[in-house]
């Protein structure tokens, strides 16, 4: 048996459709070029050379014969219905001219190749453009979660949403609350959605009731990671594999994560040019939603208070800190005075 199956195809290739025929004659023919492999199959697949062999394979017929129906007879390959003069200047002309278009079709698959290339790397480009907004917003949100501004139990979540006067605000805040955990932290079971096709937008106490049932028990799951989520265009990895990977690919993971250390780095200082611009601000987004009036009111309360000052004829803003003494007067829902 092994003796009489040499030479013999071990698959179904040849028999196939237009890919299965490119394959097979790709991996037999070791000089055969891409341009030659698809010609070949689709020469194979039209049947162009055909000479109804078919015919004479006697044997079972077909349960469609066995019923009576009429089977059409397969037409000779169109190569054999030209002329004998025509097929021979075709053979003659095909090998006079096979270097030359040989050349032009690899220069033309090159051609499109380096067209695909600078189209794939545009859209790169705007993909990176758009993950390094994504990070930036990230970056405030995970702020935002190591800080006052942040809800971390069901108590200060109801005390801080009821001090919130007006629906716009309370849907703000609770939105933001969810996003510190989703974006900030990559929380994926955070995730909610803001609106939703014949429910329409979700309340505030929808979201909040979301926030308070999902995503602050997450905190006992999860472990907050170092750095925000970032998610770059690159390689598919969460697919099933059979075997170890090419070292190929092994090369261009490490070399895509040499890039997510410096797509970090670049968005730091990005962030840092917006806010010099005077587009963002951190200390101002980790700040609590309402003013600390309790904390205000006793000692060693830490401040940080932005005032216009006189320089000549110039109104100038200054950043003042300081650390409270004592409460010099109040006036309810108006003022504070500290020392």
């Amino acid at each position: 048996v092994c003796r009489a199956s040499v030479g013999l195809h071990a698959n179904n290739d040849p028999s196939e459709r237009n890919f299965g025929i490119f394959s097979d004659s790709f991996q037999h023919c070791r000089g055969m070029g891409i341009g030659e492999a698809t010609a070949l199959g689709t020469t194979r697949d039209n049947d162009d050379f055909g000479r109804r062999a078919s015919d004479l394979v006697t044997g079972k017929r077909s349960k469609a014969e066995s019923d009576g129906a009429v089977i059409e007879a397969v037409d000779i390959g169109l190569f054999h219905e030209m002329p004998t003069e025509l097929t021979d200047t075709l053979i003659v002309t095909s090998k006079r001219h096979a270097k030359e278009s040989r050349r032009r079709f690899t220069a033309l698959l090159d051609k499109q190749a380096a067209e695909s290339e600078k189209k794939m790397k545009t859209l790169r480009g705007k993909k990176l453009t758009a993950a390094q907004g994504t990070l930036i917003d990230a970056m405030y949100l995970k702020q935002k979660y190591n800080s006052l501004r942040c809800w971390l139990a069901e108590k200060q979540a109801f005390e801080e949403l009821e001090k919130l006067r007006y629906k716009k605000d309370r849907m703000a805040a609770v939105k933001e609350q969810i996003l510190m955990r989703y974006l900030g932290l990559g929380w994926v079971e955070a995730h909610h959605p803001w609106s939703k096709k014949g429910h329409g937008s979700y309340s505030a106490a929808e979201l909040f009731d979301h926030f308070v049932t999902v995503v602050l028990p997450l905190a006992d799951t999860h472990k907050v990671p170092d750095e925000p989520p970032l998610k770059l265009p690159g390689l598919l990895t969460n697919l099933k594999r059979l075997g170890t990977r090419a070292q190929d690919w092994v090369d261009l993971a490490k070399e895509l994560g040499s890039q997510e250390r410096k797509f970090r780095l670049d968005a730091l200082r990005k962030c840092d040019q917006l806010e010099e611009n005077g587009f963002g601000d951190q200390l101002s987004e980790m700040q609590q939603l309402i003013s600390p009036v309790e904390k205000l009111r006793s000692a060693g309360f830490k401040i940080d208070k932005l005032f216009e000052y006189k320089d000549g004829d110039k109104n100038v803003l200054q950043w003042c800190q300081g650390t409270v003494k004592k409460l010099v007067r109040e006036k309810e829902n108006s003022y504070m005075i500290v020392e």
